[in-house]
Formats: structure tokens, sequence, C-alpha cells
């Protein structure tokens, strides 16, 4: 019978794990469409952008997370 439970809880430990990875990365996705990021986080805070040694606040949603732009990857665009 102990058994039983520990499979239980451990089955649903696993569940409440995986969801939270799901909902966040929906989240994150979500968060590189202009659209969704526009009309949740945008209307509340704005992304710093490096160009050329400055930084500028700048209205722009999150950039896909590639090996290229991997060290700043959030509104940050690698300019050379």
């Amino acid at each position: 019978m102990k058994i039983d439970f520990i499979e239980r809880d451990m089955k649903k430990t696993i569940i409440i794990q995986l969801t939270t990875l799901i909902c966040f990365w929906l989240i994150f996705l979500g968060f590189q469409n202009k659209t969704i990021y526009s009309n949740s986080l945008g209307l509340i805070s704005d992304n710093w952008q490096n160009k050329n040694e400055e930084r500028k606040l700048v209205d722009k949603p999150y950039e896909k997370l590639t090996n290229d732009n991997y060290i700043q990857w959030d509104a940050n665009t690698i300019l050379e």
C-alpha cells in the first residue's frame, strides 16, 4: 500500500512539473509575438536594446533564442 502512495505522489509531482514547464514555454513564446507582447507585458514595460555600445529604450517584443544572440536575447539585435 505504501508503494502505491509513493507512485501516485511521484506521478502527481511529475505532472505538476511538466505543466509548469509547458506554461512557462507558452508564455515565453507568446512574448515573442508583437501583438501578444503589446497587449500584455508591453503595456507596463519596455525593453532595452544595445546599439553601437549605446543602450536605448525600445518597445519591442522578445526575440527568439538562437546561438547568435544567446548572451543577450531579450529584444536585443546583434549588429555587426
